[in-house]
């Protein structure tokens, strides 16, 4: 009797797991938040849910539900072309939703490094939060007082072997006309997702990776009124 019930039980989720399943995909067609997405490097667009979650001024968060059949999950990037024509990245998995896939997403910039090993220009599409700092640290001694550089960026991006070498610790890089070191990083947490920590570095040297952001509309520059006359590199102090 206690396996029989047991297997009613679980004929019972089966189809409780069904039902949702199909709910799910009326709404793919029908609900407003309905919408197509194309995963990075994906030759055709699927279906999915894009509903609101977070928005903050420094980083937008929404969550998105696709059909596991379609094998997107933490890690993966894609991009949402309607409405937005906006990338975002697949940072986690709500592991309590057994029907369809659903996980937070946050929005994306686009940036690249050069690879020295490979020599070759390497597109990351990265969820990147600026600095939040709102004070200077500072030391003095001797009745002279220095400020230390602090501001930090915290970079989400997808693990792999080229990015934990490129972003491993201590490395620096130019960011946003300035130099950051990387003091920290986090594989284990999500094993596809790779937090770094880095921190403003006044340490700054001809053979560091430089990253580019990329801005889909330049502005217009006149290169006569943009000439600097002087040293390429001035040393702090």
């Amino acid at each position: 009797k206690i396996r029989a019930r047991h297997a009613n039980n679980d004929r019972q989720h089966d189809r409780m797991v069904q039902d949702k399943l199909k709910s799910f995909h009326r709404a793919l067609l029908y609900s407003y938040q309905g919408t197509h997405i194309w995963k990075d490097g994906a030759t055709k667009p699927v279906r999915a849910l894009i509903n609101p979650d977070k928005v903050k001024f420094d980083y937008d968060e929404k969550i998105v539900s696709v059909d596991f059949k379609n094998d997107i999950g933490p890690g993966d990037s894609f991009e949402w072309p309607i409405g937005s024509g906006t990338h975002w990245l697949i940072l986690k998995q709500e592991l309590t939703e057994i029907a369809y896939f659903r996980g937070n997403v946050r929005r994306c910039l686009e940036i690249k490094v050069f690879d020295k090993n490979t020599e070759e220009e390497l597109s990351i599409w990265a969820a990147i939060r600026g600095p939040v700092e709102t004070k200077l640290n500072s030391i003095q001694k001797a009745g002279i007082t220095a400020h230390v550089p602090n501001h930090s960026l915290d970079i989400y991006m997808p693990n792999t072997e080229q990015t934990r070498r490129l972003f491993a610790r201590y490395k620096r890089f130019q960011f946003a006309d300035r130099y950051w070191m990387i003091e920290g990083f986090d594989d284990v947490s999500t094993p596809k997702i790779l937090e770094v920590v880095a921190v403003e570095n006044y340490e700054c040297h001809g053979d560091e990776q430089i990253i580019e952001t990329v801005d889909p509309n330049p502005p217009v520059v006149n290169p006569e009124a943009t000439t600097i006359i002087g040293e390429t590199f001035v040393k702090p102090l």
